[in-house]
């Protein structure tokens, strides 16, 4: 076993390091501010930021700022191409990390070994002594040093996946293998189907017409309809199963429950890990060439059968004509150059396996034109010329009436932020096809409605603020552009809305390559946040002050006002900066009472339990008032740190003890009301 602790803080130590180690929670804040924003809804779902179940662990403060997110996983490579070996390992991957750095060499961990040549009987036994370091550090912190700030600070470690291929899941899961009447990974209470007399469950939604077994039979399921993982019934058949004495009996209920075993991971931190089954996963990959290979199977009538089934009855199966099959493979061939980047993923793929053949010269090449923001325009013509008429019309629709057309410069690729490159059919014709690239085609929104085009090219329009003047020019970066019709509906429904057919049209447009209108549109949505913000204020603010007034305060200070501390030496006044700060320091976890550290009476001690249980249940009844009279913010957790300058509030029950609870009160509202 290989310690987790020391390559954390290793990985940690250089201020590059530090800097995409923050990665995770920069985007974390920018998806919770676009969450506000559209009130809920995640347009689109591409890093793990946008899943709810890590969103839920951010907004119950079980993963934090400093906090460090894991992915572990477990396989057995073989190692020789014709000599199996079993040889299992198991490596952690840092999540905190921008997603292209999860599997470089660099950042993968090695955890653990388990050598060759026989299969571990009990593989749990070598996964131990790494779960148990992990636990270890789950409850005491892993002390960290951020060279960005020369500071120190206890990390918390978050496991959010366990991953491996089909086969190796079992291990993590303690469920039965994927041919098992209850084989979902994901554990969805949906039973397989099986042929009479078989004990091989297969994952069918559809129910056969002329095939029933007793045991094995479920409707209908649609596709877009399967009930989401980790069933409320995972806890009750878990004990089902531990609580059976005789192998009968355990034979019988794992068919039933899908299960196995408590497996390993139940002993981690409840709170520092996803829990089963919501952190098990799917193996993806091997989905991927597991479908190619059936569906070839049953085109081309090979797949193996029972005896009762005829293949001449296979309608599908119109590659059984050979000469037909060789005609389709050079059909295919001929239509890899229209697929995007397939030579460039060889490529990169070359690079990974020998980064030392990678001499390609860092920055912009020559000629290149800066555009910021990782914009860069690439390949220019060398001289400028007066667009053809098409092109005029649609230049001069977005040039004001009074501007003349002017010259211009075509510019051939555009470089993005990802590092991907745009390119332009006007070069690209130019190409013999074998060398062709086509990635010309973009996806765009016009009128708030994403269209599709082909880039013609790129170029930069010269305009003056101010005509009247000499000087004072600016640049329009724009991309001419040819649409495409809509999509042919009839094959979009046909191919499940996986294939869509359009026709090149005769019709020029512009778009802007980098333009300030997102600008202008986020002023829009900082006015509109701004208004919800005092809104929630007040709401809050009327809160705490019923709050103050039915536990028998006097009148609640001023907000702002520093009174309350001249009055009160011995209390700690918090702000929330500082309250973050000390619940990541060794004295803060040392304290029993450390999550109330804030809530004090008059001397500066910890209020007790019986006055912790009345504020809990007044607070529950004021939450009740609000959801009532429909005042209630919709995100309570969001709504707690809407105002960041509310110090403190003072309760005296019999109007005596004064509790002081600054800006953590909040918190303590929006903890208590969700418990």
């Amino acid at each position: 076993m290989i310690p987790l602790g020391p390559q954390l803080q290793a990985c940690n130590r250089s201020p590059k390091a530090a800097h995409d180690m923050q990665y995770l929670w920069e985007c974390t804040q920018k998806v919770l501010d676009k969450l506000w924003e559209l009130n809920g809804a995640i347009p689109i779902v591409d890093d793990i930021v946008m899943g709810w179940d890590y969103l839920r662990a951010i907004l119950d403060r079980d993963i934090k700022k400093h906090d460090i997110v894991l992915m572990v996983l477990l396989d057995s490579p073989q190692l020789y191409e014709n000599k199996e070996l079993d040889c299992w390992m198991y490596i952690w991957v840092i999540l905190n990390l921008p997603p292209q750095k999860w599997y470089r060499k660099l950042h993968v961990l090695p955890s653990g070994f388990i050598p060759s040549p026989n299969k571990p009987k009990n593989l749990d036994s070598f996964l131990f002594p790494g779960f148990h370091h992990l636990t270890a550090l789950q409850h005491e912190g892993l002390p960290m040093w951020d060279p960005l700030t020369d500071s120190r600070y206890i990390s918390g470690l978050y496991l959010i996946f366990t991953t491996a291929d089909v086969p190796s899941l079992i291990y993590w899961d303690g469920m039965v293998r994927h041919s098992g009447k209850n084989g979902c990974r994901l554990y969805c209470g949906i039973q397989g189907c099986c042929k009479e007399n078989s004990t091989h469950y297969y994952p069918a939604l559809l129910c056969p017409h002329d095939h029933i077994v007793s045991g094995g039979h479920h409707g209908d399921i649609k596709a877009l309809e399967v009930p989401q993982g980790g069933s409320t019934e995972y806890v009750n058949n878990l004990k089902k199963i531990v609580s059976i004495h005789n192998q009968t009996q355990w034979d019988k209920m794992k068919t039933e429950t899908g299960l196995t075993k408590p497996p390993l991971i139940l002993g981690l931190h409840p709170t520092r890990s996803l829990g089963v089954p919501l952190c098990m996963t799917t193996d993806v990959m091997h989905l991927t060439g597991n479908l190619s290979d059936l569906l070839l199977s049953l085109w081309c009538g090979t797949l193996s059968v029972s005896p009762n089934d005829d293949k001449s009855t296979w309608d599908w199966a119109m590659f059984k004509d050979n000469d037909l099959w060789i005609s389709h493979g050079e059909d295919v061939k001929k239509a890899g150059v229209h697929l995007p980047g397939v030579q460039q993923c060889q490529v990169n793929a070359l690079l990974s396996a020998l980064p030392e053949l990678d001499d390609s010269a860092k920055g912009l090449p020559h000629g290149s034109i800066d555009l910021g923001d990782g914009y860069a325009l690439r390949k220019r013509l060398k001289y400028s010329i007066l667009p053809d008429a098409q092109v005029t019309q649609a230049i001069r629709n977005y040039l004001p009436v009074s501007e003349e057309l002017p010259r211009i410069t075509k510019q051939a690729r555009l470089l993005l932020p990802n590092g991907q490159i745009a390119r332009s059919a006007w070069r690209e014709a130019l190409k013999p096809p074998h060398q062709l690239q086509v990635s010309h085609n973009v996806k765009f929104t016009l009128d708030n409605k994403v269209h599709v085009s082909e880039v013609q090219y790129f170029t930069q329009v010269a305009t003056q603020l101010h005509p009247e003047q000499q000087g004072d020019w600016t640049f329009h970066n724009i991309a001419i552009m040819k649409l495409y019709s809509e999509p042919d509906t009839e094959l979009l429904k046909l191919s499940s809305q996986v294939l869509a057919a359009s026709t090149l049209l005769n019709q020029i447009i512009t778009a802007y390559m980098h333009n300030i209108t997102p600008l202008k549109e986020h002023c829009k949505t900082l006015e509109m946040q701004l208004f919800k913000v005092a809104v929630e204020h007040d709401i809050l603010k009327a809160t705490l002050d019923q709050l103050a007034a039915s536990l028998g305060s006097s009148t609640p200070l001023p907000l702002g006002s520093i009174k309350a501390a001249e009055m009160y030496p011995k209390m700690q006044f918090w702000t929330q900066t500082k309250y973050n700060e000390w619940t990541n320091t060794t004295e803060a976890h040392g304290n029993h009472w450390w999550k109330l550290t804030y809530l004090e009476d008059g001397d500066g001690n910890t209020i007790l339990d019986d006055l912790l249980k009345g504020i809990h249940k007044k607070i529950q009844g004021i939450w009740a008032k609000l959801v009532e009279k429909d005042m209630a913010p919709k995100t309570w957790g969001k709504g707690a740190c809407l105002h960041p300058h509310l110090q403190g509030i003072h309760i005296s029950p019999a109007g005596q003890e004064r509790l002081e609870t600054g800006l953590a009160m909040q918190q303590q509202l929006s903890w208590m009301v969700l418990e």
